[in-house]
């Protein structure tokens, strides 16, 4: 194999795996947005319907966001192959982006809309390194 050969298999390689990492990644949001959209108003309609108003804190509804969102995406990295280790280092990824800026709400920094904000940017940051860092397990 001539130098020029390897150099476009390494391209290919690279490239292969930037389609892979993507098409997983948009996998991933597409699986949050259906937990957001579905399992979240769920979650706040049972609070509303029996007046669970010590549910109503801004703590319990990121971590009731946090957890609509994760659930799916979990599920499908489950389901098409991923490890249990991965999933749950995802999981925690989605959590952690609103735990660490829930500090800055506490002292007035930011408010709740800022947090929300915050924390779904922070969530697909998350993602993003993780894709990349775990993109040699990907097998879609």
């Amino acid at each position: 194999m001539s130098t020029q050969q390897s150099m476009v298999a390494v391209e290919t390689k690279r490239q292969s795996r930037l389609v892979v990492s993507a098409k997983h990644l948009g996998e991933m949001l597409v699986a949050m947005f259906l937990g957001m959209v579905t399992l979240y108003p769920a979650w706040l309609a049972v609070v509303g319907t029996f007046d669970l108003t010590w549910l109503d804190g801004i703590e319990v509804r990121m971590i009731a966001m946090a957890t609509a969102m994760t659930i799916p995406m979990v599920a499908w990295m489950l389901h098409r192959g991923h490890s249990r280790a991965s999933s749950v280092e995802m999981g925690a990824a989605m959590y952690a982006a609103f735990a660490l800026p829930m500090p800055f709400v506490w002292v007035g920094v930011l408010d709740e809309m800022a947090l929300m904000v915050i924390g779904h940017v922070l969530m697909v940051v998350f993602m993003l390194a993780l894709v990349w860092r775990h993109a040699g397990e990907h097998r879609h």
